[in-house]
């Protein structure tokens, strides 16, 4: 009710259940934030403020990560505070701010980005596995104790500033209407549709499962069928939550806002995302 659920240890909070829930109180804190930026800031100002966040950013990661010495504290610090996520928000500012100075080659940047994105993935996977051993996440988080965190390669601190680059190039690519056709692909758009609720919904469902079907070997056929039982389950409780819960409210937004909007329903094409 708060949306402060990232600054919740894991035990008290709510564990396995909602411990996602930690990113939409990341989101509405930024919400609280940026309105009164663009209100009372020149665009000029703006422009600084949010390159400045971009900067400034990762080597927050960096100094509290020192300051907490390693220690678990810094998981809930960087990866869950609005201090050291903020340039994921800054990104996407980036993307509406400076629009019209922005490369029109955003199909190029996106695949350039992507290659990138893979490469230094790989590279750290392998170099990590050789060195804490091959549960290394490719792009810096380890399945290890928080103890090991950023004894390798500081991953926490470049790591999010990647595929905050990566998402921000698709997301332009998307407004100048040069998206990749495969996300236009029927099952995609659809599943983008009802992706919040099932964002809401994917980890208490599958709390469910695990708590009446322990233990779950996920690499079985046993494990394998109970996961596309939940997956359907997800899509189920998903599209039942947009029906029913946010096409209300964006048919509500749609009247406050005053202009005329795309039908909600309609498939996002080239000439949508263009417009």
């Amino acid at each position: 009710m708060t949306f402060t659920f990232n600054y919740h240890p894991l035990e008290v909070s709510g564990g396995f259940w909602f411990n996602h829930l930690w990113s939409l109180s990341l989101e509405e804190q930024f919400y609280v934030v940026w309105p009164w930026l663009i209100f009372f800031l020149s665009r000029n100002w703006l422009k600084k403020v949010v390159a400045s966040w971009i900067l400034v950013t990762p080597a927050l990661r960096l100094i509290v990560h020192s300051l907490y010495g390693g220690l678990a504290q810094t998981t809930a610090v960087v990866h869950a505070s609005l201090l050291c996520q903020a340039d994921a928000f800054a990104v996407g500012a980036c993307v509406a701010i400076f629009r019209a100075e922005l490369p029109r080659e955003s199909k190029k940047l996106l695949w350039i980005m992507t290659t990138a994105v893979i490469a230094i993935g790989l590279v750290n996977y392998f170099a990590g596995a050789s060195a804490v051993g091959p549960y290394w996440r490719t792009l810096g988080w380890p399945h290890l104790p928080h103890s090991y965190l950023g004894q390798f390669n500081h991953g926490y601190v470049w790591g999010y500033s990647i595929i905050n680059m990566w998402a921000a190039a698709l997301i332009l690519s998307c407004l100048q209407g040069t998206v990749p056709s495969i996300l236009n692909f029927p099952p995609l758009v659809f599943l983008g549709r009802i992706s919040y609720g099932a964002y809401l919904s994917h980890f208490p469902l599958l709390g469910v499962y695990f708590y009446y079907l322990r233990p779950i070997n996920a690499f079985s056929v046993r494990g394998f069928v109970i996961f596309l039982i939940w997956f359907a389950n997800v899509v189920i409780v998903s599209w039942f939550s947009f029906r029913f819960l946010e096409v209300p409210f964006l048919r509500i937004k749609n009247r406050l806002d005053g202009t005329q909007r795309t039908a909600i329903w309609v498939a996002p094409s080239a000439e949508l995302l263009r417009r």
